[in-house]
Order: structure tokens, then sequence, then C-alpha cells
């Protein structure tokens, strides 16, 4: 399912919007949470990029290491996990500041589950690494 081209068009197309979105919450507010949303989406297009493209094929046939360049992806759109996690947190801050607790408590539990999975996936993609198939 994740490999066919339907599929992978419409990631394509909400990382670009997510791109596009990051950028005019920029130019209204340069906050540092905007900043940090403007790179996680930068990082997630990348890592879609590399993945879906020809460029892992090509470079591959380089014989340059395989095993760090096939990485790069997973390693591009979990960095983009955890710069969510820090926006997210971010969020749950600016809801406490206002006093919205019930929204607070919400994004705090979305923070620690985005927490969670950021953790567990790294774990998994260095576990690729010490302990290669």
């Amino acid at each position: 399912m994740t490999n066919h081209p339907v599929y992978k068009g419409i990631l394509s197309f909400i990382a670009v919007v997510n791109i596009d979105m990051a950028i005019s919450e920029i130019s209204n507010n340069k906050s540092i949470k905007n900043i940090f949303a403007l790179g996680s989406a930068i990082s997630e297009v990348s890592g879609i990029i590399l993945e879906h493209s020809n460029t892992m094929k090509i470079v591959l046939s380089k014989k340059i290491d395989g095993k760090m360049v096939q990485a790069l992806p997973k390693f591009l759109s979990r960095t983009a996990v955890g710069i969510n996690v820090v926006v997210i947190g971010m969020d749950t801050y600016d809801f406490y500041k206002t006093k919205d607790y019930d929204a607070m408590w919400c994004m705090g539990v979305v923070t620690g589950l985005s927490a969670g999975l950021f953790v567990v996936s790294f774990l998994e993609l260095s576990a690729s690494f010490l302990f290669p198939a």
C-alpha cells in the first residue's frame, strides 16, 4: 500500500502544502515555533523526495556506502517528527499561558505520545545499524 504511486503523490502533496503553510506563518509571525515548523516541513519534504525519487537509485549505483544513504530519508523523516514534538510542546505551553487547561491537557497527551513514537522510531533506526538483518 505504501508503495502505490497515488499514496506517494498524496503524501508529497501534503508535504508541499505543509511547507507553504509554514512559509506563510513565518511571513506573518517570525517566532521560534514557526521556524521550527518550517524546519520540520523542509526535513519532511527532503525525506520524501529522497525516498520516492530516482535519486536513491543513482546514488546507490555509484557504490557509495549504501546503508548510510538508504537511511538518510528515514533519518530526515524522523528528524521532522522530532521537530514536530517540539512544536506541539510549544503549543501546549501557549495553551497553558492562556489558561485554556482542557486544550493544554489534550496537547500534552499528544506531545507525550508523539515523543514516545519519536523515541521508538529512532531506536528502530539505530537498531537497524547495530543489528543488521
